[in-house]
């Protein structure tokens, strides 16, 4: 898991727990305005947590004031809890995201956090190890479980020193092929050591002093699997299924989940020339007998999904809070388990002036390592947008 990622971020969160936007601003209840206030409050408590955590942080330079510094991490995690807490009720009150920017001001209590900093914060911490102090990687990992003290103590077995030294090959392989690939044989090299390591990432993973130094050499090529990420995994098949297809592994979890969720979407809507291929078109035909019944269904209109220009509908009471979810349901159950989990990151238009987003299905790989070292061919499944929008 990338641990920096997911701290600090009970903002976003709360945007997506209280999607639903309210069109009528209709005049708030007693009980809401109360929800309301209770909501703001819990930022201040959530902003100063932060800013002590972030100067005990900074404080932290061995294992006895890093000790220190994981009360204050967990105080966050506490904080954070509250405001997700006071947004889930709010939802469940009827109100939404943009009656928050009207009453209160949500813009001003989101930037008076310093969500980048801490992070940031957590993660040089991680980085140097957290200093070798156990507590307070349990504390940025949330991880509350009752251990033994022989599973805390800091000793390593020559076992574990030995493990430590193959995950930093594997590292130092992954860096060789990171910035570009012009010499296949070093990313096959990469994969064969990557496959041969899990046995010992596993034993690294089993207590906490060894998971963090795990995660301390995956923080210390960071740049290198942002690279990585960045050149699209060089369009190795190999790599997209171990780290975006398969990613439940320890280098594939160290990237954030919605990082590789919008990973195929942006691959689908370049290369939609693909479904016209025959595979393509021969999983297409194969969903017919499903797609007649889903239209039923669904009120999917008279376009078959193909193209830009003949996307579904998405039904006029689909709220587009639920978008999302209704292009993944409808993909999934067109394309069973070719479906893979689309994110809707941006819509694109069609020659007919229409903005649609895509569901995105699994066709398979080139079968050729000369073409785009065989990666995997994603089709699109296409949506229009502007049904609903002509229809508010």
């Amino acid at each position: 898991m990338n641990v920096a990622s997911t701290i600090g971020t009970a903002l976003p969160a709360v945007v997506a727990l209280m999607g639903h936007i309210c069109y009528a601003e209709d005049a708030l209840s007693a009980e809401q305005q109360e929800l309301i206030a209770d909501f703001h409050q819990t930022i201040p408590t959530l902003r100063d947590s932060m800013n002590r955590a972030r100067s005990a942080l900074q404080a932290s330079t061995d294992s006895a004031s890093a000790d220190a510094a994981a009360a204050a991490i967990t105080a966050v995690s506490q904080a954070e809890e509250a405001v997700k807490a006071a947004a889930g009720k709010l939802t469940e009150a009827g109100l939404g995201v943009s009656r928050l920017y009207t009453e209160g001001d949500l813009a001003k209590a989101i930037s008076s956090l310093p969500i980048a900093a801490y992070n940031a914060d957590i993660q040089t911490a991680l980085k140097a190890g957290c200093h070798g102090s156990v507590k307070l990687y349990l504390a940025i990992t949330e991880d509350t479980r009752p251990y033994t003290a022989e599973q805390l103590q800091a000793g390593l077995s020559e076992q574990e020193q030995a493990d430590l030294k193959e995950i930093e090959q594997v590292l130092a392989a992954m860096k060789e092929i990171c910035p570009n690939s012009h010499w296949r044989p070093l990313e096959d090299e990469f994969v064969r050591r990557f496959d041969a390591s899990f046995p010992a990432a596993a034993r690294l993973q089993q207590r906490p002093l060894t998971a963090m130094l795990l995660h301390r050499k995956l923080e210390q090529y960071s740049q290198e699997l942002y690279t990585l990420c960045n050149h699209n995994f060089h369009n190795n098949g190999d790599l997209e299924a171990r780290f975006v297809l398969h990613p439940q592994n320890y280098i594939g979890q160290w990237y954030s989940q919605r990082a590789l969720n919008g990973y195929f979407y942006g691959h689908a809507d370049s290369l939609d020339r693909n479904s016209a291929t025959p595979r393509g078109k021969a999983i297409w035909d194969a969903a017919a007998p499903r797609l007649a019944e889903l239209r039923r269904k669904y009120d999917l209109g008279p376009g078959d999904g193909r193209t830009r220009e003949t996307a579904f509908d998405i039904p006029a009471d689909i709220k587009p809070e639920d978008f999302k979810k209704f292009v993944n349901d409808v993909t999934r159950e067109l394309f069973g388990e070719r479906a893979l989990h689309s994110e809707l990151l941006w819509s694109s238009v069609g020659t007919n002036g229409r903005r649609v987003v895509h569901g995105l299905i699994l066709v398979g790989r080139t079968g050729s390592r000369n073409r785009n070292n065989d990666c995997h061919v994603i089709m699109p499944c296409y949506f229009n947008l502007e049904r609903k929008e002509s229809e508010k």
